[in-house]
């Protein structure tokens, strides 16, 4: 999020940074879940694992939500790298989202600006339209 906008009596627009709550999402979550999993996958042998969670773990990673294909199945890779193909898609995925959100209120904070600037430039505008008008009435 941008910082808030402040205005001082001398209407000068300064920038001050604000405490902002933390908000963790449900991808936040996946991302550290599937980091670990991936991790303890990788520290234990292949033969290990229960047949039903390498079944899971397939599911999840060949779901239909993936823009990118399981390229790593084809190379014969172990599971822990085809989980990790998935991690850096949701990272990036997520810097993504980021990204637009920040270009959006980047965009509505330089609007707010740029309507404050006009609105300052209307209210000046005005002023000395009255001046002028007292002036000729006298």
């Amino acid at each position: 999020m941008l910082p808030a906008l402040n205005q001082s009596s001398g209407n000068q627009q300064s920038i001050t940074s604000k405490k902002e709550k933390l908000m963790i999402t449900g991808d936040d979550i996946l991302i550290e879940y599937v980091a670990r999993l991936m991790s303890a996958i990788r520290s234990i042998a292949q033969n290990m694992l229960k047949a039903q969670w390498i079944y899971q773990i397939e599911k999840f990673i060949k779901h239909s939500v993936w823009h990118s294909s399981d390229v790593r199945r084809a190379q014969n890779n172990k599971l822990w790298q085809r989980l990790e193909s998935r991690l850096i898609e949701m990272k990036e995925r997520r810097k993504r989202l980021l990204q637009s959100l920040y270009k959006k209120e980047l965009k509505l904070f330089q609007e707010a600006q740029g309507f404050s600037a006009n609105r300052q430039k209307q209210q000046e505008e005005l002023e000395q339209f009255q001046k002028e008008n007292k002036f000729r009435e006298e």
